[in-house]
């Protein structure tokens, strides 16, 4: 069994509209519309300003945005550098320009791009977190750790920076002061999908598998159908000995992401220990790469 890993650490943005900006009706409902989450009601007011005016700074920086919070880091390299040749970054931009670089796997870059923006501004909780995640990328948990620890200086309930405080603590072999981190996060942000999950997996790492199991069932409470935390599920419940359920955790994994690794080596695995080759020949096939080394 293979067991539950880290996530890739949580980027945090910000969105950033300047006063100077608001003169202007479409960037500010674009702006709004980003904010309440409706990406699809801004994308064509910045594209028509952008077919307008190609070098509007503000409406470039927001586009960019819109892209990152879809996960489109190419696109949204293209627009914050667009929007970077126009005029002297902001703190934001270069934040924002970071967590797109570490999307595309360029984490040195996006280092960069933080230490332009917290030299910019010293207090910017957001790029310390995106700083810390960056160095734990890179495999530096120790500089990791007390970046998040500056933003939790800053803003001591930091989500992210809480959480990612955790799984910092966790990689440096500090197990039970990662469990309080993570249960703080957890009791301070009930809604945080990640906490929970996160709090599951340094419980079975602890060997509290019927705690770690009650954490990923409230993390999928709050995120239905994630499909890594249903493989963390699946591996608690194999842990405790519920073949059957645990069974049908790794199919649901599969039911979201059909190439899921882990999920394919799981049920693949446990499917052979319940006596049942075909059914596992069936799932081996679907990812032949699934076989490598484990990862925790």
């Amino acid at each position: 069994m293979r067991p539950p890993k880290n996530r890739p650490a949580s980027n945090t943005q910000v969105l950033h509209l300047r006063p100077a900006v608001a003169s202007s009706l479409s960037l500010q409902h674009a702006f709004n519309f980003l904010r309440q989450g409706q990406g699809e009601r801004a994308m064509p007011l910045l594209e028509k300003l952008l077919q307008n005016d190609p070098q509007n700074f503000d409406a470039l920086h927001l586009l960019g945005q819109l892209h990152l919070q879809r996960r489109e880091a190419a696109q949204a390299l293209q627009c914050l550098e667009k929007a970077r040749a126009l005029k002297q970054p902001t703190a934001a931009l270069l934040n924002n320009l970071g967590i797109a670089l570490r999307l595309l796997g360029r984490a040195s870059e996006a280092l960069d791009c933080y230490a332009q923006a917290l030299a910019q501004q010293p207090d910017y909780a957001e790029a310390l977190v995106n700083q810390g995640n960056a160095l734990r990328d890179l495999g530096q948990s120790a500089q990791a750790l007390a970046s998040y620890e500056a933003a939790l200086a800053l803003r001591p309930a930091h989500p992210q920076a809480l959480n990612n405080r955790a799984l910092a603590l966790r990689e440096l072999g500090r197990l039970p002061e990662a469990l309080g981190c993570a249960r703080q996060a957890a009791s301070q942000h009930p809604g945080y999908a990640e906490a929970r999950y996160s709090l599951g997996l340094l419980l079975q790492e602890s060997g509290d598998g019927l705690a770690a199991l009650q954490a990923y069932e409230q993390a999928l409470a709050l995120a239905p159908g994630d499909p890594e935390t249903l493989n963390a599920k699946g591996s608690a419940l194999e842990a405790l000995q519920r073949p059957q359920e645990a069974l049908d955790c790794y199919a649901q994994a599969l039911r979201q992401a059909p190439a899921h690794p882990d999920a394919l080596a799981n049920i693949t695995a446990l499917l052979e220990r319940l006596g049942q080759p075909q059914e596992a020949a069936r799932y081996r096939q679907k990812a032949p790469q699934a076989g490598g080394p484990a990862s925790g």
